[in-house]
């Protein structure tokens, strides 16, 4: 059985009104290891800052353990320990 951990939902992000990625989106499932290949500049760091709130997306949503993660949670869920079964 798959445990979703961690879901980006058709995310869109934009840099000085320059939409530079839409529709994205990425489920990452308990025990499962991933790889994020591009080339400098692709954003594949830009979504790792938006999974720990130092970025914004304009669209989509993040859920973390099946809970919308937002501006009122984000710090919550960064101290939250993933449970080891």
């Amino acid at each position: 059985m798959k445990t979703e951990v961690l879901s980006y939902r058709d995310i869109g992000i934009s840099y000085k009104d320059k939409n530079v990625l839409s529709g994205f989106n990425l489920e990452i499932n308990m025990r499962e290891n991933i790889l994020l290949k591009g080339m400098s500049g692709s954003r594949k760091s830009t979504l790792l800052k938006l999974t720990l709130g130092f970025a914004h997306q304009i669209s989509g949503s993040i859920y973390f353990e099946n809970r919308l993660l937002d501006s009122n949670n984000i710090w919550e869920a960064r101290k939250f320990p993933l449970q080891s079964n």
